[in-house]
Protein backbone atom coordinates (compact mmCIF):
# COMPACT_ATOMS: atom_id res chain seq x y z
CA UNK A 1 0.00 0.00 0.00
CA UNK A 2 2.85 2.31 1.32
CA UNK A 3 4.63 2.08 -2.37
CA UNK A 4 1.44 2.95 -4.63
CA UNK A 5 0.91 5.79 -2.73
CA UNK A 6 4.08 6.57 -3.32
CA UNK A 7 4.43 6.37 -6.67
CA UNK A 8 1.80 8.55 -6.90
CA UNK A 9 3.26 11.26 -5.21
CA UNK A 10 6.48 10.74 -7.11
CA UNK A 11 4.36 11.20 -10.49
CA UNK A 12 2.19 13.58 -9.07
CA UNK A 13 5.49 15.87 -8.08
CA UNK A 14 6.98 15.05 -11.70
CA UNK A 15 4.18 16.58 -13.13
CA UNK A 16 4.24 19.35 -10.66
CA UNK A 17 7.78 20.35 -11.95
CA UNK A 18 6.56 19.92 -15.83
CA UNK A 19 3.65 22.18 -15.30
CA UNK A 20 6.35 24.85 -13.24
CA UNK A 21 8.89 24.42 -16.19
CA UNK A 22 5.89 25.69 -18.72
CA UNK A 23 4.20 28.35 -16.62
CA UNK A 24 6.57 31.11 -17.36
CA UNK A 25 6.25 30.61 -20.88
CA UNK A 26 2.62 30.92 -20.64
CA UNK A 27 2.45 33.51 -18.20
CA UNK A 28 4.39 35.40 -20.85
CA UNK A 29 1.60 35.37 -23.54
CA UNK A 30 -1.04 37.85 -22.67
CA UNK A 31 -3.59 39.91 -24.62
CA UNK A 32 -1.97 43.57 -25.68
CA UNK A 33 -5.91 44.85 -25.78
CA UNK A 34 -7.71 43.41 -22.36
CA UNK A 35 -4.65 42.16 -20.82
CA UNK A 36 -6.06 38.33 -20.17
CA UNK A 37 -3.85 35.53 -20.09
CA UNK A 38 -3.46 33.50 -23.61
CA UNK A 39 -3.95 29.80 -23.32
CA UNK A 40 -6.61 27.81 -25.37
CA UNK A 41 -7.73 28.18 -29.31
CA UNK A 42 -8.56 31.21 -31.13
CA UNK A 43 -5.56 33.21 -30.04
CA UNK A 44 -3.05 34.57 -32.15
CA UNK A 45 0.77 36.25 -32.09
CA UNK A 46 2.12 38.66 -34.64
CA UNK A 47 5.71 41.14 -34.48
CA UNK A 48 4.25 44.78 -34.55
CA UNK A 49 3.62 45.83 -38.17
CA UNK A 50 5.74 49.11 -37.57
CA UNK A 51 8.54 48.05 -35.69
CA UNK A 52 8.56 44.14 -35.84
CA UNK A 53 10.47 44.13 -32.19
CA UNK A 54 7.56 43.76 -30.13
CA UNK A 55 5.19 40.20 -30.08
CA UNK A 56 1.49 41.24 -30.05
CA UNK A 57 -0.87 38.63 -28.69
CA UNK A 58 -4.57 38.93 -29.46
CA UNK A 59 -7.73 36.82 -27.90
CA UNK A 60 -10.44 35.93 -29.79
CA UNK A 61 -12.61 37.86 -28.56
CA UNK A 62 -10.91 41.48 -29.17
CA UNK A 63 -10.32 40.24 -32.13
CA UNK A 64 -13.79 39.23 -32.75
CA UNK A 65 -14.86 43.02 -31.79
CA UNK A 66 -11.84 45.11 -33.29
CA UNK A 67 -10.68 46.12 -30.10
CA UNK A 68 -7.57 48.19 -30.54
CA UNK A 69 -4.05 47.00 -29.37
CA UNK A 70 -0.81 48.90 -28.62
CA UNK A 71 2.98 48.28 -29.25
CA UNK A 72 5.01 49.03 -26.31
CA UNK A 73 8.01 49.81 -27.92
CA UNK A 74 6.81 52.16 -30.83
CA UNK A 75 3.64 53.15 -29.66
CA UNK A 76 1.92 51.73 -32.88
CA UNK A 77 -1.94 51.25 -32.51
CA UNK A 78 -4.26 49.28 -34.49
CA UNK A 79 -7.72 47.85 -35.01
Amino acid sequence: MYRNVDTIFRADGALFKYKEKYRNRMADKICSSCGVRLTGKGNTFFECPQCGKQEIGRCDQCRDQGVHYECKKCGFVGP
